[in-house]
Order: C-alpha cells, then structure tokens, then sequence
C-alpha cells in the first residue's frame, strides 16, 4: 500500500472520529431570562465572558428575536427538537439556560423565641440548565439551579421582630448591582462543570 494511501485513510478516519483535539468547538447559548422590574438580565453575557476564556469552546449567542436563529422550540426541553434546533444553526454543543425566577425574598435564618431574631434580604436565581453534545445527539446535563447571594442582614430584639423593617430594604441602584453579582456567580459554576464535560468528550 502507497504512502499517499495510507495517508489518505488517516485523513478519513479523523474526519469519522470528530474534530482534531485542540481545535475550538462551538458552543451555542441559549438563554431565556425571566422578567426583572429593575433592569435587563445579563446572565448571556456572563456566560459568554467566562465560556470565551477557555481556548477549546468558540461562543455563538442565540436569541429568540435574532433572524440569523431559527425560532426556538416550543418543547424547550425536548431533547430531540433541542437536538434538531441546534444542528440547524450549526455547531458541537447546545447549552440552555432557562430563568424561571430571580427575585429578592426576605428569610428569618436564625431565632431565639422571645430573645433574638435575624433576618436576610437575599437575591435567588432559579431556573433549569441542559448541555447537550450535538454530534454525538446526547443530553450531558440537565439540572436545576437555585443559585442565593445575601443583600441585607439585620438582627433584631423580640419587640421588633418585623420581615418588613426598613433596614431590609434594598434600593433600585443597588438591585443592579447585587443581580449582576450573581448572575456572574452563576455563570461562574454552570461553566466550571461544562469546561469538565467538554474536556472529558
């Protein structure tokens, strides 16, 4: 057998067997933010921003109201439209991200009846995660996510105990602020468990 041959089956068995090992793969993101009264989500960008770091993962964002995107599912949580979805726009992997809450909520976390009472003014983000491997059509993760960041503290004595004491309110500015915040963190810990799969594939 020819060198040129064998070169030519090595060449065709690579192909067969996916991308060269240290070329980028594109990953799509997908993120469906819930509704916020004191600002826009940023929780694409965050995601975009901490996945573009890592030099194995090329990052296209899709949006709903984006024409180059096919429209998006109506079972968003199907794994075959997910899987059909995501091959027409092109791509290795497919990460959703759906919000279904994000909010601020106020919890009693410690209590001595009739003595002392604490409580915390804390941001939540809820919502579900999927990660899907496009070419080889399998679900690499699906979860849901309850992610927390605490605003506000106060303890108050047994005569005050309110959940609707001023010094648990948090201003509009600082809203912004504390849901930027975590949003990042949750972006943060979403890609330090898909940069493991990606680099396990």
């Amino acid at each position: 057998m020819s060198i040129r041959v064998v070169l030519v089956l090595l060449a065709a068995v690579s192909c067969l067997s996916g991308p060269v090992r240290g070329t980028p793969q594109q990953i799509i993101v997908y993120v469906e933010p819930a509704p916020l009264a004191w600002g826009e989500s940023r929780l694409a960008e965050s995601l975009d921003r901490h996945l573009t770091r890592s030099a194995e993962l090329r990052v296209r964002l899709a949006s709903c109201g984006d024409d180059q995107t096919p429209p998006f599912p109506s079972a968003r949580f199907d794994p075959d439209s997910l899987l059909d979805w995501g091959r027409e726009i092109g791509g290795r992997y497919l990460l959703l991200v759906v919000v279904h809450s994000e909010r601020l909520q106020t919890d009693k976390t410690f209590s001595v009846p009739l003595v002392v009472h604490q409580w915390e003014r804390v941001g939540v983000i809820e919502g579900e995660v999927r990660l899907l491997d496009l070419q080889r059509g399998r679900v690499l993760l699906a979860e849901s996510f309850d992610e927390r960041h605490r605003a506000r503290r106060l303890i108050q004595g047994d005569p005050d105990n309110s959940y609707a004491d001023p010094g648990l309110h948090v201003p509009a500015s600082a809203k912004q602020a504390l849901f930027g915040e975590l949003e990042n963190k949750l972006a943060e810990r979403l890609v330090g468990k898909i940069k493991g799969m990606v680099r396990s594939r």
